[in-house]
């Protein structure tokens, strides 16, 4: 029926070697009318992107609900199609529902930031994005919101307290 009180806590995620559909964490995927995971915990990672080869997102979210991502650090060009998140339904899945982001930090250093996140307003119920802090190289962190954007539901401007600027990490290479 899913699974349930995972806690992925202090790891290094680096040198990506999978296929574009991939994430370097992903919660849910079989398309199941369950929620594939519930009351999960992904905090105090560094997630470096040092590869050629290119994911989908750092973080996904598949027919799950009460998933908090908190005090994890994502940074350089991971390449991927989103440089935050996807929230979304697989098959069956139920509406993904609760999913909090906490103390995170994004920072592309090298400007190439253009989605920060996918996620469609039919897939979720309720997320939370609060106190994160966002680096595109001194650009744009990207909306999402306009006539040539996605028009995906979550943008770091739903962080009513986000911290803008360059959080001084060093070179990812």
């Amino acid at each position: 029926m899913g699974a349930r009180n995972i806690i992925v806590r202090r790891n290094v995620l680096f040198n990506y070697q999978g296929s574009f559909g991939a994430n370097f964490i992903q919660f849910g995927d079989d398309g199941d009318p369950d929620y594939e995971a519930e009351d999960c915990m992904v905090e105090n990672n560094l997630l470096i992107g040092n590869s050629a080869i290119p994911m989908r997102t750092p973080f996904g979210v598949k027919g799950c609900r009460n998933i908090t991502f908190r005090h994890d650090t994502i940074v350089g060009d991971t390449p991927s199609a989103e440089f935050a998140m996807r929230l979304n339904r697989e098959g069956l899945t139920k509406q993904v529902n609760n999913i909090l982001f906490y103390n995170n930090v994004w920072s592309d250093p090298t400007g190439t930031m253009d989605r920060f996140s996918a996620t469609s307003a039919s897939d979720i119920l309720s997320f939370a994005l609060e106190n994160n802090a966002y680096w595109n190289d001194g650009l744009p962190i990207p909306t999402n919101i306009g006539p040539n954007a996605y028009n995906d539901l979550i943008n770091y401007t739903d962080d009513p307290y986000s911290i803008l600027g360059d959080p001084r990490l060093g070179l990812h290479a």
